[in-house]
């Protein structure tokens, strides 16, 4: 007992001295060449993808040495140099690796802590995520305040103007117009201190665009040439592309499209060369708009090749999808970092606790062994009564299920239905239009709802009574998965979700090709279902023997054995709602394994709480 005590006490120890968050000094050597590293990425005469991998280099050199400070301000440029080529996920990636040091060293200097939110809010801005680009530039904005620090705030005050301004555009706002007019001029009067030359022309963009959004075209050429201007007496201002592209936009609205046509070319030229794309896009879709106008069709097609590629290069489908889970990927991996901590100590100073209580145990389970055994001549008698009992309860379920699911599943969508109905026939002229779309999405959804129910309802009968007929043919299992998925895209995007189908085109099954489809249909619905943002569901095939194995694999919420044991007994009510509330009639599963049944096969899960599930059956493979 003294040694087991002996040895946790040294482990304990050993836990506190090399416990997580210290930081080990670079030589003076490494510390030279990362600090040369980083001073070389920032000279003005270095392409984007030179900056790249000086600080590729730099970023090796401090992780290798564990020096985390100058890994943290690596991270930050690199996140500042993927915006500004356009890999926002990336540039999201590296920020949040930054945020995580500097938030679990708290002793660092903060304002740094205040340019790392500024950065992530400006990354979301350029992807057009503005609740949390607001999000995140208000927390640095704070930081800026507390700390009196008036060049961030300078800094911060122009961000948030560029956020409202682009607001104004999205959702036709004038008064966000009025807010980036005055946010912008918030930040020249701070930035009188710090006479930085860049913030300044930034603001009268922001300005000069602002009045081009309330059509007041006299001020907003006036305060675009005065912004080009000061760019022209600085060396290499990243941003004149920029200011050249709101000009040209201008000229394009005025109808003066050979002006616009000027501007937009010295554009293109520029931030073709320094590797800006968002730039040389807008500049491109310039001048589709003034040659379209001018009826020089040719080279406005030349220009929308161009536009189209820039678009599939900047905003992917996948990228969408990886951008919009990356902050709730963030926040989770904190949370779980914070509970890891805790953990391991309460294990250090609970083994202790768990030592005594499993001697004191000892003695307890001695005394209950006696009493188990009186108890297992009374759990026989019970065990008969439990099996009848089941029985009874089994030959009941599917006409309980199916009452339950008139009586309350079918009523949720119902009441949707009418209400919202109700509501548009009686007060119809007196509502906003924006209001009466609102009601008219609640009534589609509650329809999709009510359709799904009565679909799942209507082949559960069938497939009581004996009513589906099995017709196997050759199929391609690729082409059913890929038709499933195609459909089911737009709800894995709208949560943040990757969806992928793995499986091969010369792959090909006996089966009912109906019942297939609906099988995967339904499987991916509810791997979508509960997988949250940022999450993955991949459709895949494995040839076993002669064999396929089909399965859907989901990195979402997982199941307890409890839930598992549960999951296709009719007389269970297990339904859950999904990681946005989605409601279900806990039918599907139930109707995937009797139909795989008609075809002698069998639904087959596999699953872990918080790691995700993996839905799977075979069918005989046809070479």
């Amino acid at each position: 007992m003294l040694k087991i005590v002996h040895r946790l006490i040294f482990i304990l120890i050993i836990y506190i001295i090399f416990s997580p968050g210290k930081n080990y000094a670079l030589n003076q050597s490494d510390t030279a060449k990362v600090n040369a590293l980083v001073d070389s990425s920032l000279q003005k005469n270095k392409s984007l993808d030179e900056t790249v991998k000086l600080l590729d280099e730099a970023l090796t050199i401090s992780d290798k040495a564990g020096y985390q400070p100058v890994k943290a301000k690596v991270l930050h440029n690199l996140g500042i140099t993927y915006c500004k080529i356009g890999e926002y996920s990336k540039s999201l990636n590296y920020l949040f690796d930054e945020l995580k040091l500097r938030e679990n060293n708290p002793e660092w200097d903060v304002l740094l802590l205040e340019n790392n939110y500024s950065a992530i809010g400006e990354a979301f801005r350029a992807v057009g995520t503005y609740n949390l680009a607001l999000e995140n530039l208000n927390k640095a904005l704070k930081i800026s305040i507390d700390n009196r620090d008036e060049k961030g705030q300078a800094n911060i005050y122009n961000r948030l103007a560029a956020v409202y301004h682009e607001l104004s555009f999205k959702e036709f706002d004038t008064a966000a117009s009025f807010k980036a007019d005055e946010l912008a001029n918030k930040s020249i009067n701070l930035n009188d201190n710090s006479k930085d030359k860049e913030l300044y022309i930034s603001n009268l963009n922001i300005i000069g665009a602002a009045y081009t959004f309330r059509n007041d075209v006299t001020n907003a050429l006036k305060y675009f040439l005065l912004a080009l201007n000061e760019a022209d007496k600085l060396d290499d201002y990243a941003d004149k592309p920029n200011i050249m592209n709101n000009i040209a936009t201008l000229y394009n609205q005025i109808g003066e499209y050979k002006t616009a046509i000027d501007y937009a070319l010295q554009s293109h030229i520029i931030s073709d060369k320094s590797g800006i794309k968002v730039y040389r896009l807008e500049s491109a879709r310039d001048l589709i708009r003034s040659y379209i106008a001018l009826g020089e069709f040719k080279k406005a097609c030349d220009y929308y090749e161009e536009a189209s590629t820039l678009v599939l290069d900047l905003y992917s489908v996948k990228k969408a999808a990886e951008i919009s889970g990356l902050n709730k990927k963030f926040e989770d991996e904190l949370i779980t970092q914070e509970e890891s901590k805790n953990t391991a100590k309460r294990i250090m100073f609970g083994s202790l606790f768990i030592i005594v209580i499993l001697f004191v145990g000892a003695g307890l389970f001695l005394k209950h062994r006696d009493q188990v055994k009186l108890n297992e001549e009374l759990f026989a008698k019970n065990e008969l009564i439990s099996k009848q009992k089941e029985q009874l309860t089994q030959s009941n379920a599917a006409k309980d299920k199916f009452f339950s699911i008139l009586s309350h599943d079918l009523r949720n969508p119902l009441n949707g239905l009418l209400g919202f109905s109700k509501i548009l026939e009686m007060e119809f002229d007196n509502i906003k239009d924006d209001e009466k779309k609102e009601y008219i999405g609640y009534i589609k959804s509650s329809s999709e709802s009510l359709n799904k129910l009565i679909d799942k309802t209507l082949m559960w009968s069938r497939l009581q009574t004996g009513k589906i007929q099995v017709y196997k043919e050759k199929i391609n299992l690729h082409d059913i998965a890929a038709t499933v998925v195609e459909l089911q895209k737009v709800n894995a995007i709208r949560k943040g979700i990757i969806l992928d189908n793995n499986i091969s085109d010369d792959i090909f099954v006996s089966a009912d090709k109906n019942i297939v489809d609906t099988v995967i249909r339904n499987l991916i619905d509810n791997a979508i279902k509960f997988t949250e943002a940022g999450g993955k569901v991949i459709v895949n095939a494995d040839i076993i023997n002669n064999n396929v194995e089909l399965s859907i694999t989901d990195t979402g919420v997982g199941m307890s054995e409890t839930h598992l044991q549960k999951l296709f007994k009719i007389d269970e009510k297990i339904s859950s709602a999904g990681t946005r509330n989605e409601e279900g009639s806990g039918l599907g599963l139930i109707l995937c394994k009797e139909m795989l049944v008609l075809m002698n096969s069998d639904l087959k899960v596999d699953s872990t709480v918080s790691e995700g599930s993996k839905f799977y059956f075979t069918l005989p493979l046809v070479n």
